[in-house]
């Protein structure tokens, strides 16, 4: 008797949780934003992340660029809004560039055989760069209120293109991250 008035307490309880709580809301962080590239002919549709407050104020803000952001801007924004709402860094406007042809847009041009070989559509970084000078940060200054103060993030390859940006437009960005895996040797 003692053990089925614990199993339906535990039902109980557990029907009652269930009730008590409301379904999870929709996740929607950023606002889609779509830019036509001359540069690269195509259509390139952003994820722009607002900081905490932006709509209320007039304030401006720096820029984080985040590259491949159809992978990484759902973390980079959590990861953004935590540090500001601690206070380890100022409130800043989150762009997510997605990749469309990573190994085009984020490998700069070689005469490498063997990565021609391996990579036929290659080495399109100089002219991915100059989209994101002449095309891309020119309309995010146009459409929000930013800071002359831009950051460039990239992971693998998009690391590649950070440190090609760094090298080739070093006034373009005043800070840059680059971001790779170490490998322990197991090739894991």
């Amino acid at each position: 008797m003692l053990l089925l008035s614990m199993k339906l307490l535990v039902l109980v309880a557990v029907a009652a949780a269930a009730v008590a709580q409301p379904p999870p809301p929709a996740m929607s962080i950023g606002e889609r934003v779509e830019l036509r590239s001359e540069l690269l002919n195509e259509v390139r549709h952003l994820v722009v992340v607002k900081p905490f407050g932006y709509d209320a104020s007039r304030e401006r803000y720096p820029v984080l660029y985040v590259l491949d952001g159809d992978q990484h801007y759902f973390h980079a924004a959590g990861i953004l809004s935590f540090l500001a709402q601690n206070g380890r860094i100022p409130p800043m406007l989150l762009v997510a560039v997605p990749s469309l042809q990573r190994n085009r847009d984020m490998t700069p041009p070689t005469e490498d055989e063997n990565e021609k070989r391996f990579f036929p559509i290659r080495g399109g970084a100089d002219r991915f760069l100059e989209h994101l000078r002449d095309e891309l940060v020119p309309f995010v200054d146009r459409s929000y209120r930013t800071r002359p103060y831009r950051i460039l993030v990239g992971h693998s390859l998009g690391g590649l293109f950070v440190i090609h940006a760094l090298t080739s437009e070093p006034r373009l960005f005043q800070g840059w991250i680059a971001i790779s895996r170490a490998s322990n040797g197991t090739g894991r």
